[in-house]
């Protein structure tokens, strides 16, 4: 057979072999299946499964982490409590504060409900911080919560002036890390003075009744057995020192508790006022209490979780 011969035949099988190929991709490769919801296309090479038109899936934007940080920063600036801080432009040596912000390391950026760590700091960094959760919309002060400031690796010096539960979303209890891996020891419990429980306290039977006595007693600077209704596992992470500490500058704190009578949550409206070196600032939260049973009719509050309303 001639050369010219083998070509002409390479090609006619070639073409022929295109032309099953079209046309089995074209009438052959897909099956269509017509149901309640409208037609299926099975792919009968790969076995995938779209509902037609089966347009393709539009690829996920690339996360823009500057602007998320900005919304962060905008977020913490519409609330009073930071209006009051940004008031502080500069410290004693003309060092100004600046806003920045950064994703935490425990969520991915992009993804779920976006957290961020919003600061308003020196160039040494020191300064102010809030964590925000970009979906959600809250927004917890760093600062004044120790467990939080460890979460951070935040040097946390001055206790908070008032006290405040441990934030249930944001940590696990108990905390045994911080930022980068660093380890935290727990602190030993500390004892508060013995102290014979009085009619009182005999006497408080509902979980809505055992936070309001419990706020009532930190008003009345009866610490002791203010700390007495904190649940054992409470007390093993906050020592009384440590935790009475956080109240040397409360001049009242009065809750306002709505009545229930299911222990895992009991809502109440917190009014805090404390002493500052400019005057009283006066705090306004929102939270909840979860109380745990001590086994003689009465209740431990275990958990609990603050928000900030307001500051004035």
């Amino acid at each position: 057979m001639r050369p010219q011969t083998i070509v002409v035949v390479l090609v006619a099988i070639a073409g022929a072999g295109a032309l099953c190929l079209v046309a089995f991709l074209v009438f052959f490769r897909y099956q269509y299946i017509t149901g309640a919801d409208g037609v299926d296309r099975v792919d009968r090479l790969t076995g995938q499964v779209c509902m037609m038109p089966c347009l393709p899936k539009p690829s996920a934007a690339p996360v823009d982490v500057a602007l998320e940080g900005q919304r962060a920063i905008a977020a913490v600036r519409e609330r009073p409590d930071a209006q009051a801080l940004a008031e502080t432009t500069s410290d004693t040596e003309g060092n100004l504060y600046r806003w920045s912000a950064k994703p935490t390391n425990d969520r991915q950026v992009g993804s779920g409900d976006p957290t961020y760590l919003v600061c308003y700091c020196l160039p040494n960094a020191s300064g102010y911080r809030w964590e925000v959760h970009l979906k959600s919309r809250e927004i917890f002060y760093v600062n004044d919560n120790a467990t939080l400031a460890q979460r951070y690796g935040i040097v946390f010096e001055t206790p908070s002036p008032t006290p405040r539960p441990v934030d249930a979303d944001a940590v696990d209890r108990p905390p045994n890390t911080v930022a980068e891996g660093v380890v935290v020891t727990p602190a030993p419990r500390e004892t508060p003075p013995p102290r014979e429980m009085d009619d009182a306290n005999q006497s408080v039977t509902t979980p809505a009744e055992t936070v309001r006595r419990f706020y009532n007693l930190i008003g009345q600077r009866d610490y002791a057995a203010a700390y007495a209704l904190l649940s054992p596992d409470y007390q093993r992470h906050f020592g009384y020192e440590k935790w009475r500490a956080g109240y040397a500058t409360t001049v009242s704190s009065e809750a306002d508790v709505t009545e229930t009578n299911d222990p895992t949550n009991v809502p109440f409206t917190l009014t805090a006022t404390d002493q500052s070196p400019s005057g009283t600032i006066t705090r306004v939260y929102a939270g909840r209490w979860s109380l745990i049973g001590d086994g003689q009719q009465g209740w431990f509050l275990d958990d609990g979780r603050l928000h900030l309303l307001s500051t004035r």
